[in-house]
């Protein structure tokens, strides 16, 4: 074969695969203007000598003559009106919709056939209409979003806010705004959305829509543990619990924490609702929290301790002053307690308070006696100290009521009195499972007609607690 016939069947079998590859390949265009002033967006399939069949951005076909089109546009180019100002000082607004390197062609209507141009030496600078840069305004929530952006050239009336969830999705209609920020709330946590902005001018053109802001709101922690409980086997506590919700995904794990002398640490990492606590674990010291398949966890929950029934006596000193103090000495007895602790909420005791109390008088020859029964309220707080010991601060209020025994000038006397009474005090508790040892001193008033008389308390108490 001589080499000008190879090279011609060279050129020749090239030339058929590129047509075939053109042929194969869709061709992207952004528009094709037609002669009516109407636009169709989407991508040629086929591009024929006679005509050009482009895909709708609805996935239809169509095919178009090449005598009713004006123009291809395979560029990407924003169709929205912008604000062109010339050099001779004079502004237009238009459509930009065609460029080369010498000039700018505009359409005053974008759906009109007519069109003008203007020379690039012309134009002294252009600028979009529609809003531009919008961007979050600060921390997304898992409910809300605040968005800000930047104002197109021309002055406007408002901004109109759209959102969707999906890219396939048609945007609706969020909110309005005369500024430039807005929050949108009541999002779903945990969720994709999508968002534009547009500007209306005082004659209410709409512009064209900013940049698409896409952002996902954050995922909302999980439920915290409830309804734990405890059951015990052979001197081994159980945890049980109700299965957490998450109502933006799912529960993963329940994480186990400890609180010692060294602070909080995780001890155990448990995918039921369930866990056997360990011989040198407090069960009172363990916090419970649900972590969701994206690591969030919920609030952080206290093992508590159930309600418990408190009963106890207490031998005490009873030390009187002013001149009560002056006529009797110390007066000795006891006090019955009856309570219930975690009343409320944890740690927090609340019950009635009896105590029963003789005096004597202060030398041998004072012969006057008094016996005093109180009966008050008592509520207080256990500070635990450490797994055995708490400090228990306490106030009471009641009435107490004293038969006096006394020698006047007219020999002897009985005389009964009732004085509202008020104190507060502080005991240290040395405490088991059931059975707890605390002592403690109180500093009260009696008030009586003659005045406030205050008294010292110090009293030894054993009890008992029950679970109820």
């Amino acid at each position: 074969m001589k080499p000008g016939k190879f090279i011609r069947l060279s050129v020749l079998v090239a030339a058929s695969v590129c047509l075939a590859v053109l042929q194969e390949t869709p061709l992207v265009a952004e528009a094709v203007f037609l002669k009516d002033g109407s636009i169709v967006e989407g991508s040629i399939i086929s591009d024929g000598a006679g005509s050009v069949t482009i895909r709708t951005h609805e996935k239809m076909s169509r095919q178009i003559k090449r005598t009713d089109i004006m123009r291809i546009l395979y560029t990407e180019l924003k169709l929205g009106k912008i604000y062109v100002q010339k050099r001779d000082g004079k502004g237009i607004v238009a459509h930009l919709v065609d460029e080369d390197r010498e000039s700018y062609t505009f359409r005053k209507e974008l759906y009109s056939p007519e069109e003008f141009t203007l020379k690039r030496n012309e134009v002294l600078f252009m600028a979009e209409k529609n809003p531009s840069g919008l961007q979050p305004d600060g921390e997304i929530g898992t409910d809300r979003v605040s968005v800000k952006w930047l104002p197109p050239y021309d002055p406007v009336k408002k901004y109109k806010l759209f959102i969707k969830k999906k890219q396939s999705d048609k945007y609706e209609p969020a909110d309005t705004t005369g500024g430039t920020s807005l929050t949108i709330k009541n999002l779903s946590s945990n969720t994709e959305y999508f968002m534009i902005v547009t500007a209306i001018d005082s004659a209410g053109n709409e512009s064209e829509p900013s940049n698409e802001l896409k952002f996902k709101t954050k995922n909302l922690p999980p439920d915290k543990p409830k309804g734990i409980t405890r059951e015990s086997d052979n001197g081994r506590i159980s945890l049980r619990w109700d299965e957490s919700k998450d109502n933006d995904g799912k529960v993963k794990v329940y994480n186990i924490y400890n609180i010692d002398d060294k602070g909080k640490s995780k001890i155990a990492t448990v995918k039921r609702p369930e866990y056997t606590v360990p011989d040198n674990v407090s069960v009172y010291k363990i916090e419970i929290t649900a972590e969701d398949d994206l690591g969030s966890e919920s609030e952080k929950v206290r093992v508590s301790m159930p309600m418990q029934l408190v009963v106890s006596v207490a031998p005490s000193t009873f030390v009187l002053t002013g001149d009560l103090g002056e006529m009797f000495g110390p007066g000795y007895g006891g006090m019955l307690n009856i309570g219930l602790r975690n009343f409320m909420f944890q740690n927090f005791e609340a019950g009635i308070n009896s105590g029963y109390f003789v005096f004597k008088g202060k030398d041998e020859e004072n012969t006057d006696s008094m016996t005093m029964i109180t009966a008050s309220v008592y509520a207080g707080y256990h500070l635990g100290i450490g797994d055995w010991f708490s400090f228990f601060p306490f106030v009471k209020i009641g009435e107490s009521y004293s038969m006096v025994k006394y020698t006047g000038l007219e020999g002897e006397k009985d005389k009964a009195v009732i004085d509202p009474v008020a104190a507060a005090g502080l005991a240290l508790a040395i405490e088991g499972e059931n059975l707890f040892l605390s002592t403690g001193a109180d500093y009260g008033f009696l008030y009586e007609s003659s005045g406030v008389k205050p008294f010292y308390e110090g009293f030894i108490s054993i009890g008992l607690k029950f679970e109820l």
